[in-house]
């Protein structure tokens, strides 16, 4: 019948519709996630960088004590 051909096609538009819908969250998921990722690798670059400055500074101080 008619109403049950229409009742089909709503269900499969809001199948369709929900499908879209979750890959579009999905899209943003993976976005974010690979922003915090990139967010934390560039953190951590920063934090090596500042180790590797007070590890020279440190050894610099030592070679002034032990000239000195």
């Amino acid at each position: 019948t008619i109403l049950e051909e229409t009742a089909f096609v709503e269900i499969q538009e809001e199948r369709n519709m929900n499908m879209r819908e979750e890959r579009e969250n999905g899209k943003r998921y993976r976005k974010e996630r690979t922003e915090r990722e990139n967010g934390k690798r560039e953190r951590k670059e920063i934090q090596e960088r500042e180790n590797g400055k007070r590890e020279r500074i440190r050894e610099e101080n030592e070679e002034r004590r032990n000239r000195g």
